[in-house]
């Protein structure tokens, strides 16, 4: 009882929540590339408005269209990590509220949202790349773990011309168990990574936080200051009967 209450920490321990964690990492891929066709058109018309004057008017297109799709794509990060992990990312406070121009202007100076920016345009492609290269080491691992499936998938006459193969299959079932049991390993550092830079990125800065913490004191001493005068006037009143 004890062996197997062993084997279930050690073997099964690493692939717990890696499921999920995997989701997380294929449902963010997509979000990840969605800016980098934006910015290749940008790049591109830089390009020809060098060659061709005409191609200057359709420059500032990719940079509006990029401030267009960031906050959806701000929305759909934190659905994924709703749904799959079920963490709510932090939100920045949303300064100078309304729907006027002046807001309007403020909002697209403001800090909050040139960080969202940084995430999409410049942090994503880089942890798209890395989502890559996870789901890679996952589908390496599962085909490789795999390969006699795929042996006894072939013709009979293949495997009796190759007698070798079963050395080789072994070499390579071993190197997809490694690889499954590296897997979860390399997807949970990932996911880590992604959602730091999420919570940096996408959530409210250190300035915010501090001003909430503060806030939330304020509230919290009046509370109590509030509940210790009416405990006051109580015995106050119960004094004078």
């Amino acid at each position: 009882m004890q062996l197997t209450t062993w084997l279930q920490l050690v073997l099964g321990r690493p692939f717990r929540r890696a499921g999920h964690r995997t989701a997380l990492v294929a449902a963010g891929l997509p979000l990840h590339l969605a800016v980098v066709p934006l910015w290749l058109w940008l790049l591109g018309t830089m390009a020809a408005s060098v060659r061709v004057p005409g191609a200057v008017a359709v420059t500032p297109l990719p940079v509006l269209l990029t401030l267009v799709v960031i906050p959806l794509l701000t929305v759909g990060q934190r659905r994924r990590y709703r749904a799959l992990v079920g963490k709510d990312l932090p939100r920045p406070a949303v300064p100078w509220p309304g729907r006027n121009w002046k807001s309007a202007v403020r909002r697209l100076t403001g800090r909050a949202l040139w960080r969202q920016v940084c995430y999409h345009a410049v942090a994503g492609p880089l942890l798209a790349v890395l989502d890559l290269a996870v789901l890679a080491v996952w589908a390496a691992a599962l085909v490789a773990a795999s390969i006699y499936v795929w042996i006894w998938a072939l013709p009979p006459q293949w495997r009796i011309t190759d007698l070798g193969y079963t050395t080789q299959a072994a070499y390579i079932t071993a190197g997809g168990l490694a690889l499954l049991f590296l897997g979860p390993r390399l997807t949970g550092a990932l996911v880590r990574l992604e959602t730091r830079a999420a919570e940096v990125l996408l959530g409210p800065s250190r300035t915010e936080k501090l001003a909430r913490r503060v806030a939330d004191l304020a509230e919290s001493r009046a509370g109590v200051l509030d509940a210790a005068d009416a405990e006051r006037r109580r015995i106050e009143r119960d004094l004078r009967k």
